[in-house]
């Protein structure tokens, strides 16, 4: 499935921001489920019953549902590329890590991504 991209000004679509949606953790049939963006700002939350369908829930792929994406471009109104973290990836996607300590200079309660 290809990873939805909003790009309205029609800009090199490496250039544009980038949405990450990954599994947080929780039971294996109550999944937490985010949307963080790129400069740290948590955008959507889920609760999901499989990590299957995680980025189908977030609106990950073209064609998934859409009603997350009018906050998703409220932030990002330029544009924006959606991007499904998989468990592996947590530690080593160096602008998903960058977007995790992003997120937690401003707030009071930090995020821990479980990466198991």
């Amino acid at each position: 499935m290809k990873e939805f991209v909003y790009n309205p000004s029609d800009i090199d679509e490496r250039d544009l921001p980038t949405i990450f949606v990954f599994n947080n953790g929780g039971p294996s049939d109550f999944l937490m489920a985010i949307a963080l963006s790129e400069d740290g700002n948590i955008l959507a939350t889920h609760i999901c019953s499989h990590e299957g369908f995680i980025p189908y829930d977030l609106g990950v792929y073209e064609g998934s549902r859409e009603y997350h994406r009018e906050k998703y471009r409220e932030h990002y109104w330029s544009g924006y590329r959606m991007r499904y973290i998989l468990i592996d990836e947590i530690n080593s996607n160096e602008l998903f890590t960058s977007a995790i300590a992003k997120h937690n200079e401003n707030q009071l309660f930090k995020m821990k991504v479980n990466d198991a």
